[in-house]
């Protein structure tokens, strides 16, 4: 008798794990009842420098896509190495309440002027 009621609880345990287990593979996925008709509903595809947005219909389907050369300067290196030896002044400036000379030595930690996109 004792085996049975253990036999029953472990059978009833791993009936009880393994639709838990469905039940979470189900919550991991997206689903819709219907395209996506706008591109503010498309869900955006790509890996960091090729990026696209899906969205259309069966009838038509429409990708916008999205590369990081799309920009009208040369590639290079946009950090400012300087930057650091003005945060110190930018904080002491913010704290003094001397708003307008934190935003001038916020200036000298941008990084290089910044080309225009290029779509």
């Amino acid at each position: 008798m004792h085996n049975r009621i253990h036999l029953a609880l472990t059978l009833l345990a791993l009936v009880v794990a393994s639709t838990s287990t469905l039940n979470a593979g189900d919550n991991l996925r997206l689903k819709y009842a219907q395209p996506a008709s706008r591109w503010t509903e498309a869900l955006p595809v790509g890996n960091g420098r090729l990026g696209a947005m899906i969205f259309g219909g069966v009838a038509e389907e429409r990708l916008q896509l999205n590369e990081a050369t799309l920009w009208s300067g040369a590639p290079r290196d946009w950090n400012n190495p300087g930057a650091k030896e003005v945060l110190p002044q930018v904080r002491a400036a913010i704290f003094a309440g001397d708003y307008v000379k934190a935003g001038e030595l916020c200036k000298k930690m941008q990084g290089p002027y910044n080309e225009s996109y290029q779509p």
